[in-house]
């Protein structure tokens, strides 16, 4: 049987936001841990765990996702001269270990 263009091959399908039963068994024990939990995972970051550290940093200073930079970039005159001035940089930002063997040195 062939599927129609568009239309699932399961239209019932899984109904969204639901969870699998290992998640809500998982969340179930944890539920009553949380607290506990979290003062230990504190009291780890306290006497210099680095994991533990990290992961409260993480929670409480994530990183920055889809902010905005402001870079201030020279007036570009035509295409040739913004292909010239790319090629410029990544050249000037690479190590020079990174560039790929010549033809016939590759390994043998």
């Amino acid at each position: 049987m062939q599927f129609q263009k568009g239309q699932s091959g399961n239209p019932a399908g899984r109904p969204r936001g639901s969870r699998n039963r290992t998640t809500i068994l998982m969340q179930a024990l944890l539920a009553d841990r949380a607290e506990a939990i979290g003062r230990k995972v504190i009291q780890l970051a306290e006497d210099g765990d680095m994991a533990a550290i990290r992961l409260c940093m993480d929670r409480l200073a994530p990183a920055p996702k889809d902010e905005p930079v402001d870079i201030e970039l020279p007036p570009l005159e035509s295409l040739l001269t913004a292909s010239l001035r790319q090629q410029r940089s990544w050249r000037g930002s690479r190590p020079a270990t990174s560039r790929p063997p010549r033809q016939g040195s590759w390994p043998k």
